[in-house]
Formats: structure tokens, sequence, C-alpha cells
């Protein structure tokens, strides 16, 4: 296993900070080598150097940034000038073998997590294309610190592994990486991480309406505005304003007021993703962010049956006595039960937790296992969406009617294979 990463920020081979797209650069706020040096942490690397010529970037970088790991900076002005030397003079004093990252190639955790698992009898490894500069990394055990030493001379650390494959003085093993990476040096490569950090974002539960129409508008969103100094706790409370105003909407009591109410409802659920992109774009998520999350969420859809319900009673709609109660008293049931179930048996601050945990018990019967895997039915993005067509459509009322009988037999179906099976 390998526990230390040595990052030459100004890159490898042709790349240095002297190129316009370098490691300094910020993408969606964050500098990319601070994501190299975030992601190695992650990775699980105990200990990481960063030889740079511009420590102060570098430390200016990281302060956003939460790193428990082991971080030496080493300010060195010929860092992007002699990369060879580089690798041979700050990894003299290692003991073990390590990965020498570049500053201006993206590399995701997963591909991270890999070479910090790295178990090879070869002195070098790396990916098996022509050149250093185009994998981003090299893995060093031992014994391939020693055969480096004999080539000092040599200041470019790809002439130097030209040199070694060329005259097959080293076996070299190749290195498949599970994930692309990607390197910085031009536009193209710049689209292309964004690309791969937005994709990051898309998650397995995502229901068909998200993954066809939520998440590629939220992503395009969270995209355009994630350089902006505003934390994603803030996002969350800003789109709660589209929320609310569904709820104002819908108290107005016209079907055309319920439209743009559910236009509105709709709109917030679209816009539900954006605060979560932006936490993993710049590595901020937390138990705190879920839980403002979960608050935000809740509160749009409260208001927004509210206030179906109060414009329902202006229109003197005849089913609002039937539907309002049964559609208002499922909604707090179902949220207290929700929420207890997260206070007594979760970690998580989302409601997302409650469904995963059910998905993973085997001792369900058949039939609750059917009400878990038609949850897809009453998952936030597909009930946004629908709710948005009943009030086109001018049956409102649908949408407390769905809601009462939803909510009541979740929440009952929640006590009886939870709360009711644990106390016996």
């Amino acid at each position: 296993m390998m526990s230390t990463a040595l990052i030459i920020a100004d890159g490898f081979g042709e790349f240095n900070s002297h190129n316009s797209y370098n490691a300094y650069k910020k993408i969606f706020g964050i500098a990319l080598v601070a994501r190299v040096i975030k992601n190695a942490s992650l990775a699980g690397f105990k200990t990481i150097r960063v030889v740079t010529s511009r420590a102060s970037d570098v430390t200016e970088a990281l302060k956003s940034l939460k790193i428990e790991t082991q971080i030496e900076v080493i300010a060195d002005a010929n860092a992007s000038a002699s990369l060879g030397l580089s690798l041979l003079k700050y990894s003299e004093d290692f003991k073990e073998g390590f990965v020498a990252l570049s500053g201006n190639v993206f590399l995701d955790v997963k591909n991270l997590e890999m070479l910090a698992n790295l178990k090879f009898a070869s002195p070098l490894g790396m990916a098996d294309k022509t050149s250093v500069k185009e994998s981003g990394f090299i893995a060093v055990n031992a014994s391939g610190r020693d055969w480096l030493k004999q080539y000092s001379t040599l200041a470019d650390l790809e002439k130097l592994t030209h040199t070694l494959r060329d005259a097959n003085l080293l076996d070299i093993t190749p290195i498949d990486l599970p994930n692309e990476a990607v390197c910085f040096e031009n536009k193209a490569g710049e689209k292309r991480i964004k690309y791969l950090l937005m994709q990051a974002c898309r998650k397995p539960a995502d229901g068909f309406v998200s993954r066809t129409l939520n998440r590629p508008i939220s992503l395009f969103i969270s995209s355009k505005i994630a350089w902006l100094p505003v934390s994603p706790n803030a996002w969350s409370f800003l789109i709660l304003i589209v929320g609310v105003m569904s709820g104002v909407f819908a108290m107005k009591g016209s079907y055309l007021d319920f439209a743009i109410a559910g236009f509105l409802f709709h709109s917030a659920s679209v816009l539900d993703g954006v605060d979560g992109e932006i936490a993993k774009y710049k590595y901020a998520a937390s138990k705190l962010g879920q839980w403002v999350d979960t608050f935000c969420d809740n509160t749009t859809l409260i208001l927004f049956m509210v206030g179906t319900a109060i414009g329902l009673s202006r229109m003197n709609h005849p089913w609002l006595p039937i539907v309002g109660p049964v559609a208002i008293s499922g909604l707090c049931f179902l949220l207290v039960i929700m929420f207890t179930y997260l206070a007594k048996f979760s970690d998580s601050g989302s409601l997302q937790a409650i469904q995963k945990d059910f998905e993973a018990r085997q001792d369900l019967s058949w039939f609750s296992k059917t009400i878990v895997k038609l949850n897809a039915l009453i998952k936030r993005d597909f009930f946004a969406f629908f709710f948005m067509l009943l009030t086109f459509v001018k049956l409102p009322h649908f949408i407390l009617l769905l809601t009462g009988v939803a909510t009541h037999v979740a929440w009952i179906f929640i006590v009886k294979e939870k709360f009711l099976k644990r106390s016996k």
C-alpha cells in the first residue's frame, strides 16, 4: 500500500505554471491542485508532500478545505523546470514507496484509492501510455527509488521514463485506472474536468424524472454559479423562496394561480439539486447541510399543501372538507414519524436514509417489499412534476387526495415495520 503522495504542483512534462491552463486555476471555485490534494487525502494517503513554485497560492487554495492528512508544502522556484530532479530530490527521505502526482491532472477519489492500494513487484508503475504527462502519476516502490537515483542527471521526468522504457532498464507495471484521468492543458481539458465533476453529482437513487429532466437542469445551473462565494446552505434558503412563492400563489384560489403554483413547486424540486451539487463541487457536504436541505424541502411541501387547501376553500370546492384534512393530517403524521426515525435510527439528516435502510432489509414480506419498490411514486421529483401537471389540467383537488392516501400509507408502513417490530 502506498501511504505517501508526492505532488508536483506545476505539472509533469511541458505543462507548468506558466501555461494559462495550470494547476492553480480554479474549477468551480477550487484550484485544481487543491482538488488533487483533497482527493488524495480522501483516498487514504497518510502523508502528502507538495512541491511548487507558487507555495503561497497552494496554501491559499487549501484554506477553504478541511484536510486531516499531514500536508507539507515545499517552495521550489525550479519545480517546473526540473521535474525529474524534483521527484528525486524530494523523495529521498521516503522510507517506503510513493505515488508522484501531477498537480494539473485531474484524478478522482476512486482513481487515487486504487493508487493508494497498489501492490506491485516491479520498481515502477504507471499508466500504459507513451508519456507520463498523459497519465498524471507514477508509482515508485522502494527498489524503484534506488533505480531512479542512477539517472539523477536527467531533469525532465518524461525523458527519464522514456529512457527507462526504451533501454529496457526497468520493468514498468502498466496500471489501468478505473475512471478517466484528464490533463488540464487547454479549454477542452477544462470542459472535460467540469463534465466529470458534474456527472459525479448524479445519484443512483435519482428517479426517472430527476435523471431525465431535473438533474440536467440543476447541473447546468450549479455549474454556472459554483464559483460564487456562497455556501450550499445559503443556496438552500434562497431556493426556499421559490417554494414559499408556490404556497402563496396556491392560496389565491384560481386555476391560473394554481398553475403558477404548480410550476413553482416543480421548479423548487428542480433547484433542490443545486445546493447539494455545489456542496460536492466544493467538498462542503455536511450533516448540517443535510438537515438544512431536508428542512427547506419539507417547508416547501407543507406550504404548497396548505396553500392548495386554502386556495380550494376560496373556490368553495366540494372536495375540500374530505381531502383537506386527510392530506394535511397524513403529511403531519408522516413528517413527525420520519424525523423521529432519523433522530433515533440514523446518523444522516436526509430522508433518503430511510429508503436506503428499508431497501437493505432482508426480513420484509413481499407486500412490504412491493411498497418499498413503489417508493419512486412518492419521490419528490416524480410527485412535484405530476402535481404540476394536475394544476395545468385544473385538478388541484387531486393533489390533496393523492397526498392524503400516500402519506397515510407511508407513515403506517414505517411505524409497523420499524417502530413496532423494534419494540417486540
